[in-house]
């Protein structure tokens, strides 16, 4: 570890709910070849959902020699709910099989003191819903809300940034989830009580059987897929990247159903918009067998106007 030792996870560093943080390892390539620039750390699992912290997988970007070190940095978000969280990273190849020990990051988010009874808030009308809490690896599920009489209200996956995704009080979210997880509606109400709605959904990975003497078909693998910003002005361009690995047929990149880009190799995509809302992009990376995908949502909002 270069920071955040959590002494074999029996003294983990206590952080703030929410708080943005790096952590880092220095990890020695003690195999019998060189790695490739393109090899990556990634998130591989931990003890609760919320382990990911939103850590996005990070490329070694240089060759690094047999018995060689290698410095890695990943940010990451502090979850909101107390506990003691631990996730797992590992080294991937450039095919995206994972290889080598596994690192591991460890903090815990105490829990928040007891508070002064306060008077119960005035009534409001809150209702989240889903209309599936169960599928299949790349189907999607659509979440509705409806909620009147509060402050502020936050769609969001859990682990991810709340504060990022505020989103009107009747609205509704297509979402096509890679893994079993756990989205949230937040709710700030008028008198700045907050409550947090979750809905968990699983999703089932369906591996057909095949005979033992033939290998499974491989899968396309999403690395990443970033935007430069979530919140961008009228009249200026968003920046998407996305690194992607397995077996990959076709690469299509849309924005809130409007294809932008098929068979996207060059893993970028610049797109510059006058009318002002908020778009869904969403990249698609199939095998001709299988297919995953990820989204961003984008605020394109007016510029303020000097007074």
């Amino acid at each position: 570890d270069l920071n955040l030792d959590d002494h074999g996870m029996t003294a983990p560093p206590v952080l703030s709910p929410s708080q943005g943080f790096t952590k880092g390892w220095r990890v020695q390539n003690s195999g019998t070849c060189a790695w490739d620039p393109a090899f990556t750390l990634t998130y591989i699992g931990g003890n609760t959902t919320a382990s990911q912290m939103g850590g996005q997988p990070v490329v070694v970007g240089q060759t690094v020699a047999v018995n060689g070190l290698h410095d890695f940095q990943v940010n990451l978000i502090a979850p909101v709910q107390p506990g003691t969280y631990q996730g797992f990273w590992q080294m991937r190849d450039g095919q995206g099989v994972p290889f080598g020990e596994r690192v591991w990051v460890g903090i815990q988010i105490p829990g928040a003191p007891t508070a002064t009874p306060t008077p119960a808030p005035p009534s409001t009308n809150i209702n989240f819903t889903s209309n599936r809490a169960r599928i299949n690896l790349g189907e999607s599920v659509v979440f509705s809300w409806d909620v009147s009489g509060v402050k502020a209200v936050y769609f969001y996956e859990q682990g991810t940034r709340w504060e990022e995704n505020g989103v009107a009080g009747q609205g509704r979210r297509e979402v096509w989830p890679q893994r079993s997880t756990t989205y949230e509606l937040r709710v700030v109400k008028s008198n700045d009580a907050v409550e947090v709605l979750p809905i968990r959904i699983e999703v089932i990975v369906n591996n057909p059987p095949t005979p033992t003497w033939t290998p499974p078909p491989a899968m396309p693998i999403i690395y990443s897929f970033t935007v430069s910003s979530n919140h961008v002005d009228v009249g200026s361009c968003v920046s998407l990247r996305w690194d992607v690995g397995g077996s990959v047929n076709s690469i299509r990149l849309s924005r809130s159903g409007l294809l932008l880009m098929d068979n996207a190799a060059q893993r970028q995509y610049n797109d510059c918009l006058n009318n002002p809302g908020e778009y869904i992009y969403v990249l698609e990376v199939s095998s001709g067998q299988q297919t995953v995908r990820q989204q961003q949502n984008v605020v394109f909002q007016m510029r303020p106007q000097p007074r």
